[in-house]
């Protein structure tokens, strides 16, 4: 699972987190978590908590300032998205959000509390979904910059150009494994059979999409087989 980001959202409080794996940490400085701390008003007889229009420009207002941080934090960590909320959450801040272009999917429910564990196992599906779902556009894009010359494939070409050009999309087999030694300036690698030995990397499979991932690009799983011309893995990279 490539990394990507988790929002947790109510219409009190926010929480963000970056997954990799089937790992959920909070990211290291910054805004979140989000806590409306605005006091609750109430009716004039004491009966509860305001209702309607006030409560609801107030949590609006809220999810504004979550998707201006959220914005900001997607900014320096480019990656796919994924919500948890209720669904009346999620549907208020999918109105005005403009931070979706990456929105792999939601998980709907009350999950402000849930164990990061726990909420890792229900988003796996979200990403792998996300993931799969893009292979037609992965492929029609392949094709096109085919045409124009602005495609890397195979390990090693797409492992050097993830690095040193302008990632745009990468496409590999949902099957490729791939380990191997890498030079000690990065650049290069070359595949390895000895998986047990210190210098060999378990999977640069899993290296060079966190790559392409971090650089701004995005990322298609396909059929195995859809890339049997291609060593089973492809880059495009960005018109200059």
């Amino acid at each position: 699972t490539p990394r990507h980001v988790v929002l947790v959202l109510t219409e009190r409080e926010a929480r963000l987190f970056d997954g990799a794996g089937d790992t959920l940490l909070p990211p290291f400085g910054g805004p979140f978590p989000l806590i409306d701390r605005t006091p609750r008003r109430h009716t004039r007889t004491g009966g509860g908590p305001a209702k309607g229009g006030d409560q609801d420009r107030r949590a609006e207002a809220f999810l504004r300032t979550v998707d201006r941080a959220l914005g900001t934090y997607l900014s320096v960590h480019p990656a796919p998205l994924v919500l948890v909320g209720a669904s009346r959450t999620l549907a208020r801040f999918t109105r005005t959000s403009s931070n979706l272009a990456r929105l792999a999917g939601t998980v709907q429910g009350s999950h402000a509390r849930t164990p990061l564990p726990t909420l890792a196992r229900l988003i796996r599906p979200v990403i792998e979904d996300y993931l799969h779902s893009r292979e037609a556009e992965a492929l029609t894009l392949l094709d096109k910059r085919s045409r124009a010359g602005a495609v890397a494939t195979g390990m090693p070409a797409v492992w050097l150009a993830a690095r040193a050009e302008r990632p745009e999309m990468l496409a590999v087999e949902e099957g490729l494994f791939y380990p191997a030694r890498v030079s000690r300036d990065g650049d290069l690698i070359t595949p390895a059979d000895d998986l047990e030995h210190p210098d060999v990397i378990d999977d640069a499979v899993d290296e060079v999409i966190e790559t392409v991932l971090r650089r701004g690009g995005w990322v298609a799983l396909v059929q195995n087989g859809a890339l049997s011309a291609s060593d089973r893995i492809a880059l495009t990279l960005r018109p200059r």
